[in-house]
């Protein structure tokens, strides 16, 4: 398992945040990693950010929508303790079961933002706004097509979100693939 953390702060914004990515544990008896993830939370409630950024990689996959559900139910439940705000990102694992995961993760995940995102993308690709810190995510993995890139309507959106952060001090972008 590949992982890393950040602790950082914005400080004209007075916000802090954490970044955690491929939490995901080795199959569909271990969808998330259970060794390393709630001591995860502890550590990070420790240092009390406001927000916890996972660009994807959060459970192992399947190829069953279900199994899916059950693994980010999984993820949920790992990451409750957690004291602050999470926005999630699915990455490659997240989206394995093909059509209609996107709709799935939605369905899961009812807090991430999804008003203003590329048709299909509510709820993944999204961006939210603390003080002057813009946070964007910005999907690279699609549940069928061209699964390793971020779709046309993507980049047009994202272009328009960037030009439309000049006011603020800070903008991160997250994804999952580079």
């Amino acid at each position: 398992m590949f992982w890393f953390v950040w602790l950082t702060a914005a400080m004209a914004a007075d916000l802090t945040f954490v970044v955690v990515s491929d939490t995901q544990g080795t199959g569909a008896d271990a969808s998330v990693n259970m060794e390393t993830l709630p001591q995860l939370v502890e550590d990070m409630n420790a240092h009390e950010p406001d927000v916890a950024l996972f660009p994807g990689g959060l459970v192992a996959g399947s190829d069953t929508l279900e199994t899916h559900a059950l693994q980010w139910a999984e993820f949920e439940a790992s990451t409750s303790a957690f004291v602050g705000e999470m926005l999630l990102l699915p990455g490659t694992s997240d989206l394995t079961a093909g059509e209609g995961s996107l709709e799935a993760w939605r369905a899961q995940f009812t807090s991430l933002p999804v008003d203003d995102s590329p048709i299909g993308e509510e709820g993944v690709s999204y961006y939210r706004d603390y003080g002057a810190v813009r946070v964007i995510s910005i999907a690279s993995d699609q549940e069928i097509e061209n699964q390793y890139r971020v779709s046309d309507a993507g980049l047009v959106w994202l272009e328009r979100v960037l030009e439309e952060s000049t006011d603020f001090e800070h903008v991160f972008v997250m994804t999952h693939h580079p």
